[in-house]
């Protein structure tokens, strides 16, 4: 089975999604020289024929693009604001 990589999708996504298990993602990056960890672009071929479980991977390449998309881009352990500033109560922030 072939499949192109969609917005939101790891590799993981893709394996489960092709394989029916994530079981077999060692496999699938063997295969592919892609890495389990590589952030993958958009309209990346990934091909496997290695399935493990038929039924999940029914249910993820049905005709109503049920597809998992778990990646997350752009994540850092930084708090950044989205008010106008910080307030610390008792300090810059009263209540009366």
């Amino acid at each position: 089975m072939k499949s192109k990589v969609k917005q939101g999708q790891s590799f993981l996504d893709k394996v489960l999604q092709l394989t029916g298990s994530i079981e077999t993602a060692l496999d699938v990056s063997v295969a592919t020289g892609i890495g389990i960890t590589d952030d993958l672009p958009i309209d990346t071929p990934i091909e496997t024929d290695l399935v493990k479980n038929r039924r999940i991977v029914e249910m993820f390449n049905k005709e109503d693009d049920t597809e998992p998309a778990t990646a997350i881009k752009n994540y850092t352990d930084d708090f950044t604001p989205v008010a106008i500033g910080w307030s610390a109560i008792g300090i810059n922030f009263r209540i009366s």
